[in-house]
């Protein structure tokens, strides 16, 4: 039986209870398997999906950490987002790596393992199971749908926030053993932080709530045994859920509250500036989240067909799949309150996964997305705390004493084929053609993975090939502008440039501030001769970025230029003979 979490503040290790030099060990092999199963992202690259804006394209994070630069990050909601010490992350990985992705990799997994060690560190405060809590953290930290959030380097802020949060509930833990306000004040700090880095733990607090339940035992929801000293995996304060206790514990989260509902609304007000809320009907959100439910779930058992980008499209919707998740989600429930009192764990990991999925299952559309892997993060942590709490009980069972082989065996399998279909996947990561070619395999009706390959393509110097996915893309969705730029780009190295012209006309009828397309249609108009049009439309460039260089110098160009049907003057003009885009010029999100 393990010992409640009160009972261990004695000296020396109780009586079944490892070492610290054994907790030490158990966390030098976590890192190290960790680290060794992502250690192909060290020879990755960014890829061509948010890495420009956010890092390769980006001239403040290029420039490091100075104070202007900070002082933009804490001055800007980018990307539709508010995370000044994600930025900074990115800016002091520029100034320690340049543009060597592997070490914005190294910085990315390092967050990623800190996390697990933290987790491991919390669970183990909290419980005393050493066994269940180490499975937690390992499962945390090699599970395949992790992978996004440690491989792409704009997910900087799902490892780095979550890191915070994992910071947050140790110091919660330790807040609860002996409450001041010196210690409330590391909780607060640390939310504050993860805050700064991604909005997406605004729903911590309710977490915290959960964990009053279990494992803190702070009160009891009215089961039978629930809070008796002795009790494992808890504390020994027994207390029913009065009035009086329900507000004192709700009371003392309020400045946690307040800090969610800032960022709450922080992120709709900047996303929205940014475009990116969707419009689908809510009936069809209402499937979407809880057909997500169901298939994040699924992708949890058995991790694969993995992609980096799930669509949203009305010929993907299943109501039949959704009605079954949502059967599936209340029956869980409804079990975990019926046995609240022997296995509270049920109620809170069920809970754990449920809530923290809130903020991005989709009834507030963000994006045109229907789910992401990168999404379950944080949330599966919940599920896997039932898995490794519910093993152990079932292995105390008379049958499952005589199953135990087999049971053992059986989830040893299955860490095994984790650990290798993370490797694949890790591999998958390596650059944009792999990463987005599996994209396409695994999913349909995917316009951006057609638009993303396309650009990866016509890098490559595959143009033929590029602009067949990326006018498949267009059929898909034909206001996507950033396939219509792709497919200009690619049309102008074919030398169609009549259809290049009318690609980035196209695009910014509809999205008339794309400062991108701004700069290639004017590249491309000087390459066409066409210099009065050429002058409009750097203009344009400028009013949208003011002292832009190239326009300035192009603008410079032709006004030197002689009259109508007078030899130009020596030499090129300042456009390059490439419509790609350079360093400063942002994409924009898609």
């Amino acid at each position: 039986m393990d010992t409640p979490a009160e009972v261990t503040k004695e000296k020396g290790p109780p009586a079944g209870q490892p070492s610290s030099k054994r907790l030490w060990l158990a966390a030098l092999a976590l890192a190290l398997v960790t680290f060794a199963l992502f250690s192909p992202l060290l020879g990755a690259h960014f890829i061509n999906y948010d890495d420009q804006g956010y890092v390769t394209e980006n001239a403040h994070v290029l420039g490091g950490l100075t104070w202007s630069n900070i002082r933009w990050a804490w001055t800007h909601a980018y990307f539709g987002s508010y995370y000044p010490l994600t930025l900074m992350s990115h800016m002091l990985d520029c100034q320690l790596f340049g543009l060597w992705a592997g070490g914005h990799h190294l910085t990315n997994l390092l967050f990623h393992i800190g996390s697990a060690l933290l987790l491991f560190a919390f669970l183990w405060k909290t419980t005393r199971a050493y066994w269940r809590s180490l499975a937690v953290a390992l499962l945390f930290a090699i599970h395949p749908l992790h992978v996004e959030s440690v491989a792409w380097v704009s997910e900087r802020k799902d490892v780095l926030s979550t890191f915070f949060l994992m910071a947050m509930l140790y110091g919660y833990a330790w807040y609860v053993q002996a409450p001041s306000r010196r210690r409330y004040l590391v909780v607060l700090c640390t939310f504050l932080l993860g805050l700064l880095s991604k909005s997406m733990i605004v729903t911590a607090p309710f977490l915290l709530l959960l964990l009053d339940y279990w494992p803190f035992r702070r009160f009891s929801l009215g089961g039978s045994g629930e809070g008796v000293p002795g009790e494992e995996g808890g504390t020994s304060v027994r207390a029913r859920l009065d009035a009086r206790l329900g507000w004192r514990l709700v009371a003392e989260k309020l400045p946690l509250l307040g800090l969610s509902a800032l960022f709450s609304v922080l992120a709709l007000m900047t996303q929205d500036h940014a475009g990116a809320i969707g419009g689908f009907p809510l009936r069809l959100k209402i499937i979407n989240a809880f057909s997500s439910y169901g298939a994040y779930l699924s992708k949890t058992l058995i991790p694969v067909n993995l992609a980096l980008f799930y669509p949203m499209r009305l010929g993907l919707f299943r109501p039949g799949e959704a009605l079954l998740a949502a059967v599936l989600l209340v029956l869980v429930l409804w079990l975990g309150w019926r046995w609240r009192a022997r296995a509270p764990y049920l109620l809170v990991g069920w809970l754990w996964y449920v809530g923290m999925l809130v903020p991005v299952i989709g009834i507030v559309e963000i994006g045109s997305m229907a789910m992401a892997d990168r999404y379950t993060y944080v949330p599966l942590v919940g599920l896997f705390i039932i898995m490794a709490w519910g093993a152990a009980d079932v292995l105390r069972t008379a049958w499952g004493q005589k199953l135990r082989p087999l049971v053992l065996a059986a989830a040893g399998a299955w860490l095994v084929l984790l650990g290798g279909l993370t490797v694949r996947q890790a591999t998958l990561w390596h650059d944009s053609l792999t990463i987005w070619g599996h994209t396409l395999a695994v999913t349909k009706l995917n316009a951006v993975a057609h638009t993303c390959y396309g650009d990866a393509l016509a890098e490559a110097g595959h143009y033929r090939l590029a602009e067949a996915h990326l006018k498949r893309a267009i059929t898909l969705w034909p206001t996507h502008g950033p396939a219509w730029t792709g497919l200009a780009v690619a049309a102008a190295q074919l030398g169609d440039l009549d259809l290049a012209e009318r690609c980035l006309r196209q695009e910014l009828s509809i999205t008339p501030d794309d400062f991108r397309s701004q700069v290639v249609l004017a590249r491309l108009l000087m390459r066409n001769g066409k210099f009065d049009e050429a002058k409009s439309q750097w203009k344009a460039v400028l009013k949208s970025q003011p002292g832009y260089p190239e326009a300035l110098s192009a603008l410079e160009w032709i006004q030197k230029r002689p009259a109508a049907n007078q030899q130009a003057p020596a030499g090129r003009p300042p456009a390059p003979p490439s419509l790609a885009p350079k360093l400063g010029e942002d994409k924009g999100q898609r």
